[in-house]
């Protein structure tokens, strides 16, 4: 019936809405290692790291996990000191970062930045990095030479402690001239709500 066939549009309607919104608020965790290690375990155990990402705001981070710290990590993300992050925001290109020492907070300081996005040549190569198809790129951020894949499902074009030009997240990133891998090793659909930090 008409009726029914409304009231199906509707809800894939809704569906759709709602995984564009998903694909737009994700959090994504990383190793770090030597080119030489291909099995990805963290070297040490700050290795690991994590962007969460909130419609255009993203905040990328050291979590401290497994260290056994009882520090716990500000929420909203950027509502408070923790040791090492970057904040970006993509509407302003723009990037914060804290300098001071934990022990003197009257001496913190709040740095913004414009991001270097990089030069990127795209290529046609493909693959699947946590089941989702990345493509490569290769190009210079920041003075470095990278090689990435980047994901075609996801907006964004955040990285570790970077931001790009690009139109998805990087999954996987080789530093060709520091000599080191970084990899996803999970992907959420939901992030921690994200804030822009004023606290210093």
């Amino acid at each position: 019936c008409m009726k029914c066939i409304r009231t199906l549009m509707i809800v894939v309607f809704l569906l759709q809405g709602f995984v564009l919104a998903a694909q737009n608020n994700y959090t994504i965790s990383y190793y770090t290692a030597y080119l030489t290690d291909d099995s990805l375990k963290p070297q040490r155990p700050f290795d690991a790291f994590k962007i969460f990402v909130q419609d255009t705001f993203a905040y990328c981070t050291y979590t401290q996990e497994g260290l056994g710290t009882k520090l716990k990590m500000p929420v909203p993300l950027g509502s408070g000191w923790w040791a090492k992050w970057d904040f970006y925001n993509k509407k302003s290109n723009t990037s914060l970062f804290q300098m001071g020492r934990y022990n003197k907070p009257d001496q913190w300081q709040l740095i913004e930045r414009v991001n270097d996005t990089g030069t990127w040549t795209i290529t046609g190569e493909k693959k699947v990095i946590m089941r989702l198809e990345c493509t490569k790129a290769t190009g210079e951020i920041r003075k470095k030479k990278y090689t990435i894949w980047f994901a075609n499902e996801l907006k964004g074009g955040y990285g570790p402690f970077m931001m790009t030009n690009l139109p998805g997240p990087i999954l996987e990133e080789i530093n060709e001239e520091d000599g080191f891998r970084t990899i996803a090793y999970e992907i959420l659909y939901s992030t921690l709500p994200i804030v822009e930090p004023n606290y210093c």
